[in-house]
């Protein structure tokens, strides 16, 4: 028998739904108390599209760090944010990129333009369907690169040579 598939959506009200194959719960930006552990879910998906101006960052934090977000993605689990996620986190003693959580450090162009060029033969062809209804840009992302101090703090570089794994950033 399959497992049941566990999806939080953060940022959204009223999307709760389960079935054999999959538990939806979903939790309004100023409801982040009662999660209670996000590394119970399969998929985390976080909806800037409308975050108020009220949101407890602190709380967030607490949900969603590194350790968090290793713990869903190490066993295959998913997190997507839809929305433009680069603006800073601030509360108590907290100043930090939203994004601070990925331990990717992110540079954007914030240049928007509308010429677009398909490809069809990069690794993601999966999302090509999303990819036809593209027409402009508003920012784009310039570079990306692994936080090493951080990711070294989480995983043993030694162990992972040894197993014979690396870190890929796509």
């Amino acid at each position: 028998m399959t497992r049941q598939r566990k999806i939080a959506l953060i940022g959204a009200r009223g999307y709760n739904l389960q079935s054999a194959e999959v538990k939806v719960s979903s939790y309004p930006w100023d409801h982040l108390d009662e999660i209670a552990n996000l590394r119970d879910f399969d998929t985390v998906i976080l909806d800037l599209l409308s975050v108020p101006s009220t949101v407890d960052w602190n709380r967030f934090t607490e949900i969603l760090n590194i350790y968090t977000m290793n713990d869903i993605v190490k066993v295959g689990g998913g997190i997507i944010v839809i929305g433009d996620s680069r603006f800073r986190v601030t509360g108590n003693d907290l100043d930090q990129p939203f994004l601070d959580w990925t331990v990717i450090r992110f540079t954007w162009d914030d240049q928007p333009g509308d010429t677009i060029e398909r490809s069809q033969d990069w690794p993601h062809k999966s999302f090509l369907g999303y990819l036809e209804y593209l027409k402009h840009w508003d920012y784009a992302l310039r570079h990306c690169a692994l936080h090493q101090e951080t990711l070294r703090h989480l995983l043993d570089p030694e162990l992972m040579k040894k197993m014979g794994r690396r870190i890929r950033l796509e």
